[in-house]
């Protein structure tokens, strides 16, 4: 559902259906200050805070068993609760936008900066249907939006120097070629940029994003703590990683007829144990560094066109055994050193 300025008038006002007042209560419930951008301040400071809509009883229930599930509260009481609520969200929205934060760090793997947050004139769709979304940006670009998943862009890309988009959920983007305007969609611990290009941007778990690549080149940033280093990597079509934006590593990298002799490659980790398959040394290297905290030091023409297939138990050490046989079978002469 299209979350727009005349929806929120009508919400304030208590004349929504009940399936348009419980679209924007998810949205408060996710983020509080998501409707600050459709109004302005004066109007946030005179909205009608209790007017009673429709569904309004079962609203306040599901209130009641989120914020007292083993106890019995009378409606009356929740009531006065929710508007009290209302009435500190609302002015939260308020402060929030008259007084910003100073120092704000600037580095982007660190936060995201303030040309990844939302603008003030966005669009915001959620789709809480069952069948996929298509949405159309300014700039020609489709975005395929999934069910149960939530987007937010802005309406103009013509004035901005990039194409920032926020999702929530999974979506697919075929993205309009701009060299001039990076296209860059900021998930849950991801950043995934591209110029022009066909891909995937999944966040199946809470504690993992899922970026495949069908057409194009794309670059994923993790925005991970810059003490901690962050994962960034470049891919051709056909390739995809999975990452713990907690950890900050890479679970899952597969790379699908990648070689000449056609071969899929990949590298997984589950169980408690990490599999590699037909994976180029590169690749290899590029994952111990990220998930270990190392770096690798070896002559480069040593790991052009070889390939690596191995099964190890997961531990805190087990890039030694791993170097070890990679130095055994190829003769690279790795060699390592913590960050």
């Amino acid at each position: 559902m299209k979350i727009t300025k005349q929806l929120v008038d009508r919400y304030l006002k208590g004349e929504c259906s009940t399936k348009e007042a419980s679209a924007i209560e998810a949205l408060l419930e996710k983020d509080p200050t998501a409707l600050d951008d459709f109004l302005p301040e004066e109007e946030w400071l005179n909205s009608p805070i209790d007017r009673p809509y429709e569904g309004q009883e079962e609203a306040y229930r599901r209130l009641a068993r989120q914020v007292y599930p083993q106890a019995k509260v009378r409606m009356r009481h929740i009531r006065i609760a929710a508007s009290i609520a209302a009435i500190f969200l609302l002015l939260f929205g308020v402060y929030r936008q008259q007084y910003h934060p100073l120092n704000q760090p600037s580095t982007a793997i660190a936060t995201v900066s303030d040309s990844l947050k939302p603008s003030a004139s966005s669009l915001y769709y959620i789709n809480s249907g069952y069948e996929n979304m298509i949405l159309t940006t300014s700039d020609g670009s489709t975005i395929t939006l999934y069910p149960h998943s939530e987007i937010r862009y802005a309406e103009d890309f013509a004035p901005l120097s990039e194409r920032i988009l926020h999702l929530k959920g999974r979506a697919r983007f075929d993205v309009a070629k701009d060299k001039s305007k990076p296209f860059r969609v900021v998930s849950k611990g991801i950043v995934t940029t591209a110029l022009g290009t066909i891909f995937i941007v999944d966040e199946f778990k809470a504690s993992e994003t899922r970026v495949r690549l069908l057409e194009g080149s794309i670059q994923v940033v993790s925005q991970r703590k810059v003490d901690a280093g962050a994962v960034v990597k470049t891919f051709k079509p056909m390739e995809e990683i999975t990452i713990n934006h907690h950890q900050g590593q890479i679970v899952e990298e597969k790379k699908i007829n990648n070689t000449l002799a056609n071969r899929e490659a990949y590298f997984s980790r589950h169980s408690q144990r990490l599999y590699f398959k037909n994976l180029a040394l590169q690749d290899v290297v590029s994952i111990l560094q990220q998930n270990y905290g190392i770096d690798l030091h070896y002559p480069a023409q040593n790991l052009q066109d070889k390939y690596y297939s191995g099964t190890f138990q997961e531990s805190a050490q087990v890039y030694q055994d791993i170097i070890k046989e990679i130095n055994y079978l190829h003769h690279t002469d790795i060699t390592y050193t913590k960050k």
